[in-house]
């Protein structure tokens, strides 16, 4: 019987230095096998029909690691009272790490990816 775990490991052109999600000990100052283990549970929960909410400031809704993730109609600006969450000033950009780091697609070939980056 095979013991070993099934892992998945996406092609997305950032992950290898995503040591957070899976550290090989390659990024400097990390060290080997401090992570969250993301990796070995991907198979089973990748985010797949798990709604998240983020609240934080400022979102791209067009950036192209998200927008397959990003719920527009669920957006709303606090600040104003209004739907949308788009940044209103060059400094308030710190929505789109925060969500990339939750829902940046995996296997697009674009940038990382997200604990739970599997919507649909």
């Amino acid at each position: 019987m095979n013991t070993t775990p099934i892992r998945f490991f996406p092609s997305d052109p950032l992950f290898p230095l995503q040591w957070h999600l899976y550290n090989t000990g390659s990024t400097p100052g990390s060290v080997a096998g401090y992570d969250i283990n993301v990796v070995s549970v991907w198979p089973d929960y990748s985010g797949r029909g798990v709604l998240v909410g983020v609240m934080d400031q400022g979102m791209d809704p067009t950036h192209p690691d998200l927008i397959q993730n990003y719920r527009h109609d669920l957006s709303w600006d606090v600040r104003s009272g209004q739907p949308g969450g788009s940044a209103k000033a060059p400094t308030q950009n710190h929505g789109v790490p925060v969500t990339g780091l939750i829902a940046a697609e995996a296997g697009n070939g674009i940038g990382g990816v997200g604990v739970a980056w599997e919507r649909r």
